[in-house]
C-alpha cells in the first residue's frame, strides 16, 4: 500500500477516518493524500436567478466555501502534524464524492478512507450520502469508519 485518500471536513467522523488513515499509513509506510472539497452555491433558479447581485452572492459563497475547505486542510494539518507520515494536502471543488473519487483515480490510491454520518431518512433522500456515493462509485478499495 503506498497511496491513502481521506476526504476531511472536521467533523467527528471524518476525524476518526483521518486517525485511522494515518494508523495505516504509519503501518505500511504509505502517502495520506487528505482531500477537503468544497460545495460551490446552487444558482437559484426562476425569478431568484434574475434579482440583482445574484451573481456576486454566489461568487461570494463559492469563496467562502473555498476557504472553509482550506480551514478544513489546516484543522488536518494540526491533528497530523505529530504522526511523522507523509502528507499531502488537497483542496478541491465541486461534488465531494465525484471529487475523492478523481482524486483516487489520480493518485491510483490503494485505499479511499471515510467517515460515515449516520443521516435519517429524509436528509439522505434529500442530500444522498457521500460515503455511500464513494464506495458504490469505486473499484477500488474504500474503509468506512464507524
Amino acid at each position: 500500500m503506498k497511496t491513502i485518500v481521506a476526504s476531511f471536513d472536521e467533523s467527528e467522523p471524518a476525524e476518526r477516518a483521518l486517525r485511522r488513515a494515518a494508523d495505516l499509513a504509519e503501518a505500511f509506510d504509505a502517502t495520506v493524500v487528505v482531500a477537503a472539497v468544497a460545495v460551490p452555491p446552487v444558482p437559484g433558479a426562476g425569478v431568484e436567478a434574475l434579482l440583482p447581485g445574484t451573481s456576486e452572492r454566489l461568487a461570494e459563497a463559492a469563496t467562502e466555501e473555498l476557504n472553509l475547505a482550506d480551514q478544513h486542510l489546516a484543522q488536518a494539518r494540526r491533528l497530523l502534524e505529530d504522526r511523522g507520515v507523509r502528507t499531502e494536502y488537497v483542496s478541491l471543488a465541486g461534488a465531494p464524492a465525484d471529487r475523492i473519487l478523481e482524486l483516487a483515480e489520480q493518485r491510483r490510491a490503494d485505499l479511499i478512507v471515510v467517515g460515515v454520518t449516520e443521516l435519517g431518512f429524509l436528509e439522505r433522500l434529500l442530500e444522498g450520502s457521500v460515503t455511500d456515493d464513494v464506495a458504490h462509485g469505486t473499484r477500488r478499495d474504500v474503509l468506512i469508519v464507524h
